[in-house]
């Protein structure tokens, strides 16, 4: 099922290496793709290999044609017994340099308010990257500051005249506040490349309501504008089921960004497709040139039966390759476990795999000396199996914001949202509630002693969440 597909378009001094470096970032910063991208940087031709590692199978292909010059990587990836496939391509055309980008999922989407970050983080390591072409709007992955041609361009978005290429979210604000129905931060870096997000004032409505000659968004209403469709607006009643409201708008703009992309986009299926069938030509045509006009049909035939017995085996020795490379892949994934997984959720991905390595990692340092049979297979064990580390970032945030004390600033707030905390005010008092789950904390809103409290705070969560301890 596809999830996601965008594109952005590249500056025109942009190289095959950078394209390929700036994948690679991105599959070593997220835990499980680490291994499969070290493989793929160590290679020095990344043109049409095949490598796979811990749950995972990164292929590359190259083709030619009278469109263009296409580089393309595919990712699959298993997750929660679904596989997720990326796909990155570099078109490269007479006249543009495009990178596509598919997210595809096996099964249903539906336990998913939107796409696992791992998987479009390769989205913002492009716009990161310094590679965009950008227009006079740049791509980025904060809000906009709301300037004379973002205010232009809202404008334009009343008016049903919107002309940008991604859409625009516009946050207001409600009355006597600067708070908004949607944490602004959260919301333009979950989508980096995929829209433009502004959060507008009480006064900054009030004139946009001028510029647009008619009534403009206002009082916590969230607006999306897109080009040749008419504005959508939502709030916070309009959530049904649980869903949060900035899922919605998220699930709204990949909707109109998918179905735009899908319609011109290349694929590696089709790319692929049309390498198998120039193979099979070329196979056709020097079938053709191994026979000679004078010889007799009977020596035509022998050598028509030697090239057809050569082809056979090729395929044969092509099909075995595939074969082991896939047993290899369900080995790494299911075959014969140590370990059958728990039915509880993960926190994060590879939640469970860290806690059984943090277990092993104690037991080898308790292990006795090196001439035990304990200690040769914790040690067998820990090289074939190291922490993924996905999430370490969580503890690292607390850290830093708790370290020095209780008391929470708005950036705090964003940063405790982003790594899965659901903040309540309650009097005297925070409510920090880990994504919904049994586990919550207090933070006092007037502790006697800040710096105390705080790092009994940051050790109470890392006590009760982290499986590294």
């Amino acid at each position: 099922m596809r999830v996601l597909s965008t594109k952005l378009n590249l500056i025109e001094s942009v190289t095959d290496s950078q394209f390929y470096e700036t994948i690679i970032k991105w599959l070593k910063s997220a835990g499980p793709y680490k291994k499969v991208g070290e493989m793929f940087e160590s290679c020095e031709d990344k043109n049409n290999v095949h490598f796979v590692a811990d749950y995972c199978m990164l292929d590359t292909l190259n083709i030619e044609n009278e469109a263009g010059i296409y580089n393309v990587v595919k990712l699959e990836n298993i997750f929660h017994s679904q596989t997720w496939t990326t796909e990155i391509i570099l078109a490269v055309t007479a006249n543009e340099k495009v990178v596509y980008f598919h997210i595809d999922c096996s099964r249903d989407v539906t336990r998913f308010d939107e796409v696992p970050a791992m998987r479009s983080d390769v989205i913002r390591a492009f716009v990161n990257s310094g590679y965009i072409r950008q227009p006079v709007i740049p791509i980025i992955e904060n809000p906009l500051d709301l300037n004379v041609d973002v205010m232009n361009l809202i404008v334009s978005g009343i008016q049903e005249k919107y002309t940008a290429e991604i859409p625009l979210i516009l946050i207001t604000s409600y009355f006597d506040s600067f708070a908004g129905e949607i944490d602004e931060e959260i919301l333009a870096r979950k989508l980096a490349g995929l829209a433009y997000v502004v959060k507008c004032s009480n006064e900054d409505t009030r004139v946009l309501k001028d510029k647009a000659h008619r009534k403009a968004p206002f009082n916590g209403t969230v607006a999306i504008y897109s080009k040749g469709g008419k504005s959508k607006q939502f709030r916070k009643d309009d959530v049904f089921h649980g869903v949060a409201l900035d899922s919605l708008v998220s699930q709204e703009v990949l909707r109109y960004i998918t179905a735009k992309v899908d319609a011109e986009a290349p694929t590696w299926e089709l790319l692929h497709t049309e390498i198998v069938h120039a193979q099979a030509k070329h196979n056709e045509e020097m079938l053709g040139l191994a026979f000679d006009e004078n010889e007799a049909l009977d020596e035509q035939l022998k050598k028509a039966k030697e090239r057809i017995s050569m082809l056979v085996q090729e395929n044969l020795q092509l099909k075995a390759k595939t074969d082991s490379l896939e047993v290899a892949l369900k080995l790494s994934e299911s075959g014969k476990p140590i370990l059958k997984k728990s039915d509880i959720p993960e926190f994060f991905e590879g939640e469970q795999h860290d806690l059984v390595v943090s277990i092993l990692q104690r037991a080898l340092s308790t292990s006795g000396t090196s001439e035990t049979r304990r200690y040769e297979l914790l040690t067998d064990l820990l090289k074939k199996n190291q922490i993924l580390g996905n999430g370490k970032e969580v503890f690292e945030v607390v850290k830093s914001i708790f370290s020095n004390g209780e008391e929470m600033t708005s950036k705090d707030i964003s940063e405790l949202k982003r790594i899965g905390f659901e903040i309540v005010s309650e009097t005297p008092h925070y409510k920090l509630v880990y994504k919904r789950s049994k586990y919550w904390f207090t933070v006092s809103k007037t502790a006697s002693d800040k710096k105390r409290s705080g790092k009994n705070l940051m050790s109470d969560i890392t006590r009760r969440l982290s499986v590294y301890k």
